[in-house]
């Protein structure tokens, strides 16, 4: 007969810790008043429901420090989701597009590097690892439109003196 009490009790706590039903959570919150405020178990279940779990939540809540960023986002992120049942939902969904969005533009910045490392028009690497540094052969020279010209200086230059 006891046996059988213990496995039962054994198996309902098992029970309310895997599956969780509603009552196994008050069951929880009633044994943490119990505990937390000193008061036997039986007296817990005498009282009011919205004591009790009041008493829970505001433990719960008083470990936020409002000073601190992150929990401020904690706390208003459940205050929403009071206030919208499908907050959760929604918020998954935003997020799941933000994601969308940003794999798009980087395949399409990928895409777009692929064509400019495949153009024909890209200049070949040099093999000198210094190749910057070498001075660029006259033949291969070209002057773009817009340069100044500055010959009228050597005919200055050359009048001052004298050799004009």
């Amino acid at each position: 007969m006891f046996t059988e009490l213990v496995h039962s009790a054994l198996s309902d706590a098992i029970h309310g810790k895997l599956v969780g039903t509603e009552e196994d959570f008050y069951r929880r919150v009633c044994r943490f008043y119990s505990k937390n405020f000193h008061t036997p178990l039986e007296e817990v279940f005498r009282l009011a429901p919205q004591t009790v779990l009041t008493a829970y939540y505001e433990e719960f809540v008083d470990k936020y420090d409002l000073d601190v960023e992150s929990d401020v986002k904690d706390l208003l992120e459940r205050v929403y989701t009071l206030i919208d049942p499908n907050y959760e939902q929604a918020k998954e969904v935003e997020l799941d597009n933000f994601i969308a969005k940003v794999e798009q533009k980087n395949q399409e910045l990928l895409n777009k590097k692929n064509e400019i490392k495949n153009s024909p028009n890209e200049p070949k690497a040099s093999s000198s690892k210094n190749s910057l540094l070498e001075p660029i052969p006259k033949d291969q020279q070209k002057l773009a439109g817009g340069f100044i010209d500055l010959s009228h200086l050597a005919k200055l230059d050359a009048y001052e003196s004298g050799e004009f």
